[in-house]
């Protein structure tokens, strides 16, 4: 869970890293830096990784090294433009949600989601939680022939979730 080379340490080599001054935590450091390339290495090809890592991601740190210390460049307008043309989809997806409700369904609530398609239109329903159905995505996606508003809140989640995580959180930095 965690990327520091002592947490690495202790998971990888069963090692701990003690040291109470900074020359003692460097000589531990050094003596496991070796062992611990050996374990991940090998770990590397045990999962087939090894070309994933050489061939794609170690050859782009120095890209992401340099996009964190110069930034990199937004379009404002073209990310705004496509922030309306989400808004809109988001609107005209609801707008499906609430006319296959038969009522104005907030399309962000798994309660009222799980109210419309699991007592109203009577699918099946894989699993129940403390609040009510379960309306996560892989619940959902196993609804999706069952009738066509299932697509419709797949298609707002991804919406919804673009526009909140990318387009208005982007602008927010701009």
């Amino acid at each position: 869970s965690s990327y520091e080379f002592e947490a690495m340490a202790l998971e990888y080599c069963a090692k701990a890293v003690s040291h109470s001054t900074p020359q003692e935590k460097m000589a531990a450091r050094h003596e496991l830096v070796w062992q611990l390339k050996d374990v991940l290495s090998a770990e590397l090809e045990d999962k087939k990784l090894h070309e994933l890592y050489y061939g794609m991601e170690l050859p782009l740190v120095p890209v992401i090294g340099r996009m964190e210390s110069v930034g990199v460049e937004l379009d404002g307008p073209a990310l705004k433009k496509f922030g309306a043309e989400l808004a809109a989809e988001l609107e005209s997806l609801q707008a499906a949600i609430d006319e296959a409700a038969g009522w104005p369904v907030n399309a962000n609530s798994p309660k009222q989601i799980g109210e419309l398609l699991f007592e109203k239109l009577n699918l099946p329903h894989a699993r129940k939680t403390k609040t009510g159905y379960s309306t996560d995505e892989e619940t959902l996606e196993e609804l999706v022939a069952a009738h066509p508003v299932v697509e419709k809140i797949l298609a707002y989640r991804t919406a919804a979730k673009l526009k909140a995580t990318y387009v208005d959180g982007l602008l927010e930095l701009l």
